[in-house]
């Protein structure tokens, strides 16, 4: 968009994909007013699906109701500057790193 002579006023557009049972936390990304010049798009789905992983900026998985294989599936998947949020809780982490650890010995 040009404004005035010489200057040109810049816009982004941000594709948010959010993966999970519980969508209250989609809810309130949706809730926000973007800020100037950004607009948002949101996609959502209970599994991850390649097609929406591959054109999303910010993946947001909910590991509530994923498996690790999942989201391993969604970072090789998200484009290189894509953004990968991971949603877990306490236990969850600390499950999956004692599976981490058995596997390993």
């Amino acid at each position: 968009m040009r404004i005035g002579e010489d200057t040109y006023m810049y816009r982004c557009h941000t594709c948010f994909y959010y993966i999970g049972h519980q969508r209250e936390l989609l809810e309130i990304i949706q809730g926000l007013e973007p800020l100037e010049h950004f607009t948002h798009t949101f996609w959502a789905g209970d599994q991850p699906e390649q097609a929406l992983a591959v054109q999303a900026d910010v993946i947001l998985a909910d590991m509530r109701s994923l498996d690790a294989e999942a989201v391993g599936s969604l970072a090789r998947l998200k484009k290189p500057e894509a953004e990968l949020i991971v949603l877990a809780e306490r236990e969850q982490i600390i499950r999956e790193k004692e599976r981490e650890l058995k596997i390993v010995e």
